[in-house]
């Protein structure tokens, strides 16, 4: 927390490559509700069949991400850039 270390995390592709078995034991919501700052992202959209529509989804739907959470990831997205 203390350098703000960006982590991004697939959930989808980490799923589908067998990184978790389960997505309920995926990290991300942990990480999340401890003050990190991760991201969540789209690994290869033609390989793993989603979108952010669809990291969105299974992250409100299956780790009960809120909307206002699912902005601050977003929000994190742009602070972990390279942009000015």
């Amino acid at each position: 927390m203390k350098e703000n270390i960006s982590i991004e995390m697939c959930p989808v592709s980490n799923l589908r490559t067998k990184l978790v078995g389960d997505i309920g034991n995926h990290p991300v919501r942990d990480f999340f509700e401890r003050g990190l700052n991760v991201t969540a992202n789209s690994d290869d959209p033609t390989m793993f069949g989603a979108d952010m529509n669809n990291e969105c989804q299974i992250l409100h739907d299956e780790l009960g991400f809120t909307l206002s959470e699912l902005f601050r990831l977003s929000l994190n997205e742009i602070d972990s850039s390279l942009l000015p």
